[in-house]
């Protein structure tokens, strides 16, 4: 009997203990969902300020390449110069750009360097929107207030033509869906507390049972005879999400170590890899391949009149041309700052001459226009064919860019192919290793300067 007392007070203790372990865990689920339903109060007015935000950017920058699109048409047709050809063309521009702004829902506003309205469609008062956009117009918005409603506004200018484009939109779009995500925080987290529940519930079952069996068995010199631990089925879902998410993430990481940010191209690094993969491939199956070193002539003159930012819009647009002058499993790579590189693989050398006089063609052919300016601009081009590894990778290399450097050497905006033997090539070499030289015996000081009189 003594015995039987003392066991059941040891069982009370235990249920008191596990239940004590247990308050913690319901406590922390109660703070969770509460600091989550919290956060997402919080975050509702910044998620609606990046909307608006999006928003627009996306409008600003589609009317901006829709007057872009007639310049460059204007430019391309020879048009620029008949100022009544300009006019019907800008009218006509602002016609598109009006029922653009009715389509989307804006309200737009267009004037020029003396504030002389071009366009308007809008509710508001042209000076309201005015004074709003020229201070907007280093911002992503700015808020409006007008008879009682709000409204967001930005400005973007189109500077080739010295317009102003002043967008506004109603705010009670970003009101309803402000409250859409209220809403829906709200509802979440009523989720949270009620799941935070029901795992409470679970817990109790799959700890607390489990527990009390074990150790009333190891009182009763017994084995536990309880499997519950191990449901936790539910959890393989999380963990496979998150798993999903870390190989989204490792893949994207991959793509910027191997991709330049400005043009999408592959980087130096990643033409240098599949370079010495194309090696490797020639021991096991013999072929022809051609690699070019093609460097921008003119590109600083750009650079220097109209800053890094007409540079980098040349780039692009003249990526989106090479490309298109390549087959699919051509390889394209900017080496540098105007220098690319192209891997043209299985191509031995006369069709790869051809691909060459394409690409030099399509630069030279090319007009870039910024603002008020036109610029031609060229391709020096240095050619390599090689069929086996007997060339190494750092071979390669020096020889392909010299070559590109001969083709500037002889007039700039022409083709260099190296054949063994190359005097040329030969020469130059000797003169960057003297280079090499002198620089070494600069800095080990063993040059000597004599006087004679």
């Amino acid at each position: 009997m003594a015995i039987n007392i003392e066991r059941a007070k040891s069982h009370s203790r235990l249920h008191f203990r596990i239940l004590a372990s247990i308050l913690p865990i319901i406590v922390l689920m109660v703070i969770l969902a509460g600091a989550v339903f919290s956060l997402g109060l919080r975050t509702v007015s910044h998620y609606a300020n990046e909307r608006i935000q999006d928003d627009l950017e996306r409008n600003s920058r589609e009317l901006y390449n829709l007057c872009d699109g007639a310049l460059q048409s204007l430019l391309m047709e020879g048009l620029a110069a008949t100022s009544s050809e300009v006019r019907l063309r800008k009218g006509n521009t602002l016609g598109r750009m009006e029922e653009y702004a009715r389509q989307h829902g804006l309200q737009i506003l267009v004037y020029d360097l003396n504030h002389r309205i071009l366009m308007q469609h809008s509710s508001l008062a042209a000076e309201k929107l005015l004074s709003s956009g020229e201070h907007g117009s280093d911002k992503p918005f700015v808020k409006l207030e007008y008879e009682g409603s709000e409204y967001y506004v930005r400005q973007t200018d189109f500077d080739p033509w010295d317009w102003h484009i002043v967008l506004a939109r109603d705010g009670k779009l970003y009101m309803e869906f402000a409250n859409t995500i209220t809403q829906s925080y709200m509802a979440l987290g009523g989720i949270i507390l009620a799941v935070s529940v029901m795992l409470i519930l679970y817990f109790r079952h799959v700890v607390h049972k489990p527990i009390q069996t074990i150790i009333a068995a190891i009182q009763d010199n017994g084995l536990p005879n309880y499997k519950g631990i191990y449901e936790f089925e539910f959890l393989s879902d999380v963990i496979r999400e998150a798993k999903l998410k870390e190989q989204a993430k490792q893949i994207e990481m991959s793509y910027q170590a191997t991709h330049d940010e400005l043009t999408g191209l592959i980087n130096r690094r990643e033409f240098e890899r599949r370079l010495t993969s194309a090696l490797q491939d020639i021991r096991v199956q013999p072929a022809v391949h051609t690699i070019f070193y093609l460097d921008l002539d003119q590109f600083k003159i750009i650079n220097d009149t109209c800053g890094h930012h007409a540079g980098d819009a040349l780039l692009q647009q003249l990526t989106r041309l090479l490309k298109d002058k390549l087959r699919s499993h051509d390889v394209l790579a900017r080496l540098g700052g105007d220098e690319f590189g192209v891997l043209l693989l299985d191509c031995p050398l006369e069709p790869a001459l051809r691909v060459a006089e394409s690409l030099r063609q399509t630069v030279s052919e090319f007009r870039f226009a910024w603002k008020d300016k036109m610029f031609a601009v060229g391709a020096s081009i240095g050619v390599l064919s090689f069929s086996d590894d007997a060339l190494s990778f750092d071979d390669i290399l020096s020889i392909v860019d010299g070559a590109c450097y001969i083709a500037k050497d002889k007039g700039r905006n022409r083709i260099h192919v190296y054949h063994p033997g190359d005097d040329e090539l030969m020469e130059r070499k000797g003169q960057m290793d003297w280079v090499a030289r002198i620089s070494t015996a600069l800095e080990e000081n063993r040059m000597v300067l004599y006087r004679q009189k």
